[in-house]
Order: structure tokens, then sequence, then C-alpha cells
């Protein structure tokens, strides 16, 4: 997938040079939120700052 080789790209998890590179990492798949969810998450998220 292209979206996981500029992740790892962008990371430097295989650049020797990286502070990442050799550790342990996991990836978690999130999938789209529904409109309703993202305004919730949104909303919870505006209260926390004030």
């Amino acid at each position: 997938m292209v979206s996981e080789r500029l992740l790892h790209d962008f990371l430097g998890l295989n650049d020797y040079s990286s502070p990442l590179y050799g550790r342990i990492y996991e990836e978690v798949e999130v999938k789209p939120f529904t409109r309703e969810l993202s305004r919730e998450f949104l909303r919870r998220g505006f209260e926390k700052l004030t």
C-alpha cells in the first residue's frame, strides 16, 4: 500500500541513520469516522480546551 510505504519512508524505519531504525513498532489501522462520530470527536476535544 502506498500510504504504508510513505509512512515508513517518513519515519525512516529502514534508514540506518534514523533514531527509529531497528526499533519495534506496531501499526494500528483506524477506519474512517462517520460524520456523526467526527462531530462528537471534535466536540469532546474542544470541550477539553476550555
